[in-house]
């Protein structure tokens, strides 16, 4: 028989219930029998308020003060049994025979386990100190809920409404931890790759080579590498972006330097601000920026070459989101206060 929580993924301290299939008995008692190191929940069988101090499971049938209700304090795995139980008539074989008396028996057990979920948090802000925190709610392997919280003002609360970005929460929702993002490592390898090779492109894409913003390293050996080599890869990328009109040997067409797809991420100094910093700076700069043909017309040609890998779900929370937050003319939001939302994004506002 298999055992149920309800709700199915419990976040510490809120109130479960538990149960099992395929009962036949009259009382189903339920057991916690382990525990994650880090809780102080008491093991033993789930009972009511009572005066009654019952000595075995027997007790607890007896007396109907079985509980199927309780709350799990820290995140992680929760050993839990179910006990099925009946009672049986006695059958005396004379008058006074112990036999004749009624009697509760385990039917059946069930072994399962409730998973409690855990929050975890990763800040997502520009260089001028908006944004939000990206909050997921995990259980076991899986993430079970995503959310926005914490914005910084109200520009940052209102691009958390826009359809782009609560689609991309949306989309989060039902993915392993191993499939929501890319590895660090990775990613960074992939722009140094494409970066070097799109700023090596000459005609049609660039009227010459960029030979002034090549990259000094070859790659990332660890994940402090990865986000050394990540703060090296915006400088470069920004100036191959926008220097170019500046410089003899020019690589964009005169006077059409890449001024629209910057990045809105500052420099990493840890695995979570250079997550956010990738997916900025290989999404909304990198991968817009190579296609770039008209207004401003910085290339001859996109370059259809050197692409990098797709975006990953959690590459796509924080593209919307900048993207959100970036846009001149913001969508409508029904029940918001629209002129005020459009005077923060095209003036400056403050609500």
């Amino acid at each position: 028989m298999a055992i149920f929580a309800n709700p199915a993924y419990p976040l510490p301290n809120e109130s479960v219930v538990i149960s099992s299939s395929g009962t036949i008995g009259e009382v189903q008692i339920v057991e916690i029998t382990s525990a994650p190191s880090a809780s102080t929940k008491e093991l033993g069988y789930l009972i009511q308020d009572s005066d009654i101090v019952p000595n075995n499971i027997f007790d607890i049938a007896e007396n109907r003060i079985e509980s199927d209700t309780t709350t799990f304090d820290e995140p992680g795995e929760y050993g839990v049994t179910v006990y099925d139980l009946r009672q049986w008539p006695g059958i005396p074989s004379f008058p006074g025979d112990s036999a004749g008396v009624e009697r509760w028996e385990i039917i059946s057990s069930s072994i399962g386990t409730v998973n409690v979920s855990a929050h975890v948090t990763l800040p997502m802000l520009t260089g001028s100190g908006q944004g939000v925190t990206l909050q997921l709610a995990i259980n076991n392997d899986t993430v079970r809920a995503s959310a926005l919280i914490d914005p910084v003002d109200e520009k940052s609360r209102l691009a958390t409404l826009q359809s782009t970005v609560t689609a991309a929460l949306a989309a989060i929702v039902g993915s392993t931890v191993s499939s929501i993002g890319t590895d660090l490592q990775t990613g960074v390898q992939d722009l140094l790759t494409n970066y070097e090779a799109h700023r090596e492109t000459a005609v049609p894409v660039h009227s010459n080579k960029d030979v002034t913003n090549a990259v000094t390293r070859f790659g990332a050996k660890s994940q402090d590498g990865a986000v050394s080599l990540l703060n090296e890869l915006r400088i470069k990328l920004l100036q191959h972006m926008q220097d170019s009109t500046s410089t003899k040997r020019a690589w964009h067409v005169i006077e059409e330097d890449d001024l629209k797809n910057l990045p809105l991420a500052q420099s990493a100094f840890d695995l979570g601000t250079a997550t956010v910093l990738s997916a900025d700076l290989r999404e909304r700069a990198y991968e817009r920026h190579r296609e770039q043909i008209s207004s401003p017309g910085s290339h001859g040609s996109k370059d259809t070459t050197n692409f990098l890998a797709g975006p990953s779900l959690l590459d796509d929370i924080v593209v919307s989101y900048f993207d959100a937050l970036a846009a001149l003319n913001p969508s409508a939001i029904t029940g918001e206060p629209m002129g005020a939302l459009e005077a923060g994004h095209r003036y400056g506002f403050r609500t």
